[in-house]
């Protein structure tokens, strides 16, 4: 009986040790899973604990900077007084716009007003004079009845020389400025690129000259009309029933671009 006894006993007191065993071993694992929980507060519902520091602001965006626009005066502020007795000593107009626009005209106007006003006349350096050619027509005598040779001058515009003649009517006004006879000129010319008028605003302003942009725009359909002979129009479409014009435009115009219009002085002509 003491046997058996102290073998109850025996299993009785291992039941115990294992027992007590795991229980220490299920305390470890419960105290390891907490620990990393509270490692990882996000994988909470609460979100964790909140500080008390507001979150930083939001960086502020640098104030925009105004867009400087290119000044735009008005040719009779030049001309006319009280604006003619503070405008530069020095002026050169340079005319912009496509054939037939009425460049020539407004050119003529403004010289007949400086003349008006008690200038000087300007200077007209034109590019299609240089296109103008001497030619022999024969035509009838009102008086006489005869038909007799008359010579004139008319305009015969030669691609292959564009470039010659601009760069015959750059040194040209490089000269007259160099010589100083003339404190203010025109140049009557298209245009079209920024590279033909660049070095002309470049020569004036080394030789202290203002420079103002004179942009004379018109109907691409009434300047074509005024020059069906020139060659660099494009006629986009016709009309199919009647057969005329429904479109034109100007082959090669380029718009000057905004950093450049910042050095330039615009005007304005009120028609």
């Amino acid at each position: 009986c003491t046997a058996v006894s102290n073998k109850h006993m025996l299993r009785h007191a291992i039941k115990i040790v294992t027992g007590f065993s795991f229980f220490c071993f299920a305390l470890t694992v419960l105290s390891c899973g907490l620990g990393e929980r509270r490692s990882y507060p996000e994988e909470r519902g609460g979100g964790g604990p909140t500080s008390s520091h507001p979150p930083p602001p939001p960086p502020t965006a640098p104030p925009s900077r105004m867009e400087k626009k290119p000044e735009t005066k008005n040719v009779e502020d030049l001309l006319k007084l009280p604006g003619r007795d503070t405008r530069p000593e020095r002026i050169v107009i340079i005319m912009r716009g496509l054939p037939g626009s009425g460049k020539s005209h407004v050119a003529k106007l403004i010289r007949d007003k400086e003349v008006e006003c008690g200038g000087a006349p300007p200077r007209v350096l034109g590019l299609d004079d240089y296109f103008m050619t001497e030619v022999e027509k024969v035509e009838k005598d009102p008086e006489t009845g005869k038909r007799i040779k008359l010579k004139c001058l008319e305009y015969e515009y030669e691609a292959e020389m564009e470039d010659t003649y601009r760069n015959s009517m750059l040194k040209t006004f490089r000269k007259t400025l160099d010589d100083g006879f003339f404190p203010f000129l025109i140049i009557d010319a298209i245009n079209d690129r920024v590279k033909y008028f660049d070095q002309f605003w470049s020569a004036a302003k080394t030789k202290g000259f203002e420079v103002y942009l004179a942009e004379i725009t018109a109907d691409n359909q009434t300047c074509a009309k005024r020059n069906a002979t020139d060659g660099r129009w494009m006629i986009f479409r016709r009309c199919p029933v009647t057969g005329s014009r429904l479109h034109v435009t100007w082959c090669g115009w380029m718009s000057v671009p905004c950093f450049r219009m910042l050095l330039l002085r615009r005007l304005r002509w009120k028609t």
